[in-house]
């Protein structure tokens, strides 16, 4: 193929794979993820036609910065797919799908690359050997020169464990590491204080959605359904219509939790009320599908699943309007605060641990005692009560003023 303009060769080449089938989101995040950055670099360098040298030396570049953590995975991908796809277009002047599925290898992941690219920075000097000394200093390393909490050090740790767990399924040899690794002590951690909100401050919270607009009186209906239901934000972001039970007599919803571990969770009357309400709103019965999604989002005109950022990114937002409010309102507001708030309060109102532990889906009920602990308000009115009860004049003894009572005690009657 004769010399062709860079940006009409990805039209071209968007167009081709747009031929064999795929859609519009496939043809966007080609775009998007692996021309986009190469346009780019044909455009500062003021390069117009394409040339296979020089776009070897723009995806040399991408390639060095993803091996320094600056571009993703996914994006690297592409961009080496983009880049594969321009050289058999040019030659063949056509794609074979089939080409563009890489065959699988093994590979280690961006979590683990990240944490070895940061042991390798430790053992600048040395070799960069697995074993108990040199893991035993990196974690030091973190704690004194990173400055990092014994929770970042055990998840790294964690991670170390894992990888040497699978190195040891891959060749026998290294099963030695892995037994050696997994000596190493986890740092202990201070106890965390359950966060959970005052009803003052839920309310404040509940009233801060604009419910006259579509995604206001969606957030609110969500809030509300999370903190009657204490879920999960990932449970009720993955509930759909068919998982809800709207029966007059009964109302309840269906979440499937860790380890995808279903529990129905009855609703209140009040919340199914406005659920009822919603889903006349949202889901009209004509157009209602029990596959939908029951809170969703809509990306260029199509009903997503609702991701936990937008979920976590609104609730910020809410929290900050009312913490102006009502200074009881944390200044940082997160979605799992509306689980612990609800499990707070079904606990002061009486609800045992062991139904609690059921209603909130732990599958240890000794996980469930974190509440015990956190709820300093019922210590508070149990110690009241005993001090009032000792504060309080004591009751005359029956025997009192009761001679023949006296006798029989004593055995003379």
């Amino acid at each position: 193929m004769s010399e062709i303009v860079f940006e009409v060769l990805c039209a071209e080449v968007l167009e081709a794979l747009r031929g064999l089938g795929l859609g519009k989101f496939s043809i966007r995040n080609y775009y998007y993820e692996g021309m986009r950055p190469i346009i780019k670099a044909y455009r500062s360098e003021g390069v117009i036609f394409y040339s296979i040298p020089f776009t070897s030396e723009v995806v040399d570049r991408f390639r060095a910065e993803h091996e320094n953590g600056l571009v993703s995975d996914h994006v690297w991908m592409s961009i080496r797919k983009v880049k594969a796809l321009f050289e058999e277009y040019t030659q063949t002047g056509e794609i074979i799908w089939q080409r563009l599925k890489p065959e699988p290898k093994v590979c280690i992941s961006p979590y683990y690359q990240e944490i070895l690219f940061g042991f390798r920075k430790h053992e600048a000097n040395t070799r960069l050997d697995i074993t108990y000394s040199n893991i035993t200093g990196f974690l030091e390393w973190l704690s004194s020169s990173r400055n990092c909490s014994p929770a970042t050090i055990n998840l790294r740790l964690m991670a170390i464990r894992s990888f040497t767990k699978y190195a040891g399924i891959l060749d026998p040899a290294k099963i030695h590491t892995q037994v050696e690794i997994s000596n190493i002590s986890i740092r202990k951690m201070p106890g965390k204080v359950v966060e959970f909100l005052s009803m003052p401050a839920l309310n404040t919270l509940m009233e801060q959605p604009n419910r006259l607009k579509a995604n206001g009186y969606r957030d609110f209906c969500f809030m509300k359904l999370m903190y009657d239901t204490a879920a999960r934000c990932r449970e009720l972001v993955n509930a759909k219509i068919g998982d809800l039970d709207l029966r007059k007599s009964y109302t309840a919803i269906c979440l499937t939790g860790k380890g995808n571990k279903m529990r129905v969770v009855p609703i209140s009357p009040s919340m199914s009320t406005l659920l009822k309400e919603y889903m006349d709103t949202v889901h009209p019965i004509e157009q209602r599908q029990n596959s939908d999604y029951l809170f969703f989002t809509t990306l260029h005109g199509r009903r997503t699943r609702m991701s936990t950022d937008a979920v976590s990114l609104f609730m910020k937002k809410y929290g900050e309007l009312a913490n102006h409010i009502c200074s009881e309102v944390p200044k940082r507001v997160h979605p799992h605060q509306l689980r612990h708030s609800r499990a707070m309060h079904l606990y002061r109102a009486g609800m045992p641990l062991v139904l609690l532990s059921e209603f909130l889906g732990h599958a240890d009920v000794n996980t469930t005692r974190v509440y015990a602990w956190a709820d300093t308000e019922t210590k508070r009115q149990a110690i009241q009560k005993i001090s009032g009860n000792l504060n309080e004049s004591s009751v005359a003894p029956i025997w009192e003023n009761d001679e023949e009572m006296i006798k029989r005690l004593y055995g003379l009657a």
